[in-house]
């Protein structure tokens, strides 16, 4: 989504390959319900305030797993919390019933009695993205090549071998040291572009919350 925002704003941006995406197997996004919210299914959401970033990723994915299972986006309430670990510290608070978050903030919060509800399992969506400067592009032909290839031996080191790649995991990002150890290394898509679809829905999402107001044609948002 923000790739798309910042090209429609005159930003020189291209996306060059899919980071992650839904599959069956690992989550990266939740809708998790506090400990003491008394919310244990998901159809106990309607009416509730859910804390999410507007017009975004998470806002995106909270309309489209609401709509799975039969719900209108207004069937909740958006609640607006940007900052995710003043959203987590809310949760668990008990100040909100619910939030949607990303992982590795989902997996804490289960660990201390937050409840899962629904998560990006069932859905079917490129979620995160690469995207580079269009002058580097331009400047270097064989950039985007020779960066691919690089991140492809990453992706199938991590793939082959998840555990040998968790010390350098907890040191280089912010795996909260609780769950160092329980966090799930997912696994990572080989580089491969979005599809039309998955850049359309997004496109149409945008529109719809009046924050782009045409669409942007494939060609220019994907190198």
């Amino acid at each position: 989504l923000s790739t798309i925002v910042m090209i429609d704003t005159g930003l020189d941006v291209s996306i060059v390959t899919v980071a992650f995406e839904a599959n069956p197997n690992d989550r990266m996004f939740a809708i998790v319900a506090g400990s003491d919210s008394g919310i244990t299914e998901i159809s106990q959401l309607k009416g509730i305030e859910v804390g999410i970033s507007s017009a975004t990723i998470i806002e995106y994915l909270l309309d489209k797993m609401l709509t799975t299972k039969g719900f209108a986006p207004e069937d909740v309430a958006k609640l607006e919390v940007k900052q995710m670990p003043i959203r987590l510290q809310m949760l668990m608070g008990n100040e909100i019933k619910a939030a949607l978050m990303p992982e590795p903030l989902v997996t804490l919060a289960e660990t201390n009695g937050a409840k899962v509800l629904i998560d990006d399992r069932i859905l079917d969506d490129a979620l995160t993205i690469l995207a580079f400067n269009d002058d580097l592009l331009n400047e270097d032909k064989t950039l985007k090549e020779r960066f691919l290839k690089a991140y492809g031996r990453a992706v199938d080191l991590i793939n082959e071998n998840p555990e040998a790649t968790r010390e350098t995991l907890t040191a280089n990002t912010r795996i909260p040291p609780d769950i160092e150890n329980a966090y799930v290394i997912p696994s990572f898509p080989t580089p491969h572009a979005p599809s039309e679809t998955d850049v359309e829905e997004v496109q149409d999402w945008l529109q719809e919350k009046g924050i782009i107001e045409a669409p942007i044609s494939y060609d220019r948002v994907v190198e």
